[in-house]
């Protein structure tokens, strides 16, 4: 008679004995496999958890980034607004041009074709902005040198002349018309004039355009009128002193560098000076505003991640302590299903002694009668992985977040294969104690 068919007799002649074994692998694997069930549904919920967050903050992000763009434009159009005030801080002027002079006492003695500005309005420069010819004289107004405690700078002006290749900017400064004159706060308050009276400047008559308010020193000074007026007052048909200009604001390593060389390759005999203070004070407004909107933008950034990452560590933290509870729970599980396995196997084994006498004075070697309990706790073994597997599967997606998780096939056949072994082990000392009974003595007490 073959081992598993003394096997499969046993369990029908003693079937209580098998259950009982049966139930405590089912639990004990059933406790494992939810707990892996659980596990997996914990991570299948942080995936979603952090997919949503993920989302969440990255339409967040999209919004403040939208509105951080569209705030940071609304500041650098004010910035940019507030630093045209500034004035032009590029001055093309002639090679012989006393810079001293022209710069600290706005006097200009040197002249450029005027034919120079509509060359560079023609060019594709890249460098600078906002083209303004102009003639600038500073002297004593002669019909009102009794009333004016010091000279005037007269400046004559055509008015912005427009890049050919670039869009159309906002003036800085408006056009003059033929006749008419603008007049600084430190001239028109003394004089006390008013917009639309007429005036005499050097022998021709003037009418006030407007009157300018107190704005810094040199505006104060001056008087605005037309370039052609300008040129024929001084006697200087076709010729400026100077063009002023507005530098870009793009990023360069020697920004004057570039413009000089652009400028030099456009309009011989000339050079070109900086007003660096007005340069650098729009340089830094334009910094400041980029500085702003990229700082904004960093700590929706950061906010961002520090949500996501805040998902995810507190998620970590949640199975590190189901795990850990799963751990040791399934730990002292195990441990107390080896045992009971034991105990009810040396109790069959004490409940047969008389039938392994029989079997052993029938010629069954020691081996089989070894593998006879042995392969009965194999079987205990497949069943109970089984049964557990099942159970454990179903609790496990019970009370495991978001409806649980599937196993894959990994997990049946890690229990299917891991728990004959142990059943095995813990079989292995009642059916080793069975295999070396003496059938004499079991047959003369029985």
């Amino acid at each position: 008679m073959s081992i598993w068919r003394l096997v499969t007799r046993e369990i029908r002649y003693r079937p209580a004995n098998f259950c009982l074994a049966v139930l405590s692998v089912s639990i004990a694997v059933g406790c494992v496999v939810a707990q892996v069930a659980i596990l997996h549904s914990h991570d299948r919920r942080t995936e979603e958890l952090v997919a949503a967050a993920v989302e969440r903050t990255e339409k967040e992000k999209e919004r403040v980034e939208k509105e951080t763009a569209e705030k940071v434009k609304k500041y650098e159009d004010a910035v940019r607004k507030n630093m045209r005030n500034l004035g032009f801080n590029v001055l093309v002027l002639s090679e012989k041009e006393d810079v001293h002079r022209a710069v600290v006492e706005h006097t200009f003695t040197a002249f450029i074709p005027e034919e120079y500005v509509d060359k560079l309005a023609n060019s594709k420069i890249a460098t600078i902005n906002h083209l303004l010819p102009m003639i600038q004289r500073k002297m004593d107004w002669p019909e009102m040198k009794d009333r004016l405690s010091s000279p005037v700078i007269v400046v004559g002006i055509r008015g912005e002349v427009p890049f050919k290749y670039k869009n159309p900017k906002k003036p800085l400064l408006q056009r003059v018309p033929p006749g008419k004159m603008v007049v600084g706060y430190r001239i028109h308050t003394p004089l006390k004039l008013a917009e639309g009276d007429t005036v005499t400047f050097m022998g021709r008559p003037f009418t006030v355009h407007k009157l300018n308010p107190p704005t810094d020193v040199h505006d104060d000074g001056t008087i605005w009128i037309n370039l052609e007026d300008a040129q024929q007052l001084f006697g200087c048909d076709g010729k400026i002193n100077a063009i002023q200009a507005l530098e870009c604001n793009c990023a360069s390593v020697d920004r004057l560098a570039e413009i000089r060389e652009e400028i030099a390759a456009l309009l011989p005999n000339t050079q070109v000076l900086e007003l660096r203070s007005k340069a650098l004070a729009r340089a830094e407004a334009r910094k400041m505003a980029k500085k702003t909107g990229e700082e904004r933008l960093r700590d929706v950034s950061l906010w961002a991640e520090n949500q996501v990452q805040q998902v995810k560590d507190l998620r970590q933290a949640q199975r590190d302590e189901k795990r850990e509870v799963g751990f040791w729970l399934g730990v002292c599980i195990l441990l107390g299903c080896i045992s009971w396995l034991a105990i009810l196997t040396f109790a069959n084994v004490r409940e047969r002694s008389l039938e392994i006498g029989i079997l052993r004075a029938l010629g069954v070697r020691t081996a089989d009668v070894f593998w006879l309990f042995l392969g009965k706790a194999a079987l205990i073994g497949l069943v109970g992985s089984l049964l557990g597997f099942i159970v454990g599967t179903l609790v496990g997606n019970a009370i495991g977040e978001g409806g649980g998780s599937r196993l894959d096939t990994v997990t049946l056949l890690s229990v299917v294969l891991a728990t004959p072994v142990i059943c095995c082990v813990a079989g292995w000392l009642p059916a080793r104690f069975a295999a070396r009974q003496d059938p004499a003595v079991i047959l003369r007490e029985g």
